[in-house]
């Protein structure tokens, strides 16, 4: 019944939790879910028809998803956001002092508080924009490979290679003394930002939750 998995796997896509929570939460679904079809089939109803109406008295797949992760974690993508945020920050400001402090060590390279403030600040904008739009094209997609952040992050990183390239070759002299770590910018703000989705998934996550069920 594929139908059946693709609608369990929408509702548990994402979810904060570890992947053996998730499958109790699919088995436990499914299980339900077939219940009602044999029922629907007993009184005579064709296999499609029942499989629709099963999933249809089950409720709207994008509306439980959102319940679910309310229950499990109520500030999940709002916390998410500001510790990808706070992790691109602290990981662009690192990488900027180290290329600046090889080339230029004879300079004062550390900014001030104000600075750092700023560039968490414009992260945080960048992130929250990028969360929505990922969070409105998966919604209204129905193509399940989209829905790997890593995957749908690929296009932007393929734009921004491109474009890197092209300043690279025409404009090779303005990207002396470590003002060649500008043209990776966006490479490595991406990848730090996917970097940090998978550690707050993945270590964060199940202890935020465990200690919320304490």
């Amino acid at each position: 019944m594929r139908e059946i998995e693709m609608y369990v796997e929408k509702i548990t896509l994402g979810l904060p939790l570890s992947n053996n929570e998730k499958e109790d939460i699919k088995e436990e679904i499914i299980s339900h879910l077939e219940e009602h079809i044999n029922e629907l089939l007993s009184y005579g109803w064709e296999e499609e028809k029942a499989i629709d109406l099963a999933i249809q008295s089950f409720g709207d797949a994008n509306k439980i998803h959102k319940e679910m992760k309310k229950a499990i974690f109520p500030f999940y993508k709002i916390v998410r956001a500001l510790f990808g945020a706070l992790f691109m920050t602290i990981g662009m400001c690192y990488i900027s002092y180290a290329g600046m402090e090889f080339y230029n060590p004879q300079f004062d390279n550390i900014q001030s508080l104000e600075y750092y403030l700023m560039v968490f600040l414009l992260f945080t904008f960048f992130v929250a924009v990028g969360e929505l739009l990922f969070e409105g094209i998966i919604q209204e997609s129905r193509l399940n490979w989209l829905a790997n952040p890593w995957v749908f992050c690929l296009i932007p990183l393929i734009i921004a290679t491109f474009v890197s390239l092209h300043n690279w070759t025409q404009r090779p002299e303005h990207y002396h003394n470590g003002l060649w770590l500008d043209l990776f910018s966006v490479h490595i703000g991406i990848f730090l930002y996917l970097l940090s989705r998978e550690l707050f998934t993945y270590l964060l996550v199940p202890r935020v939750v465990k200690h919320m069920n304490l």
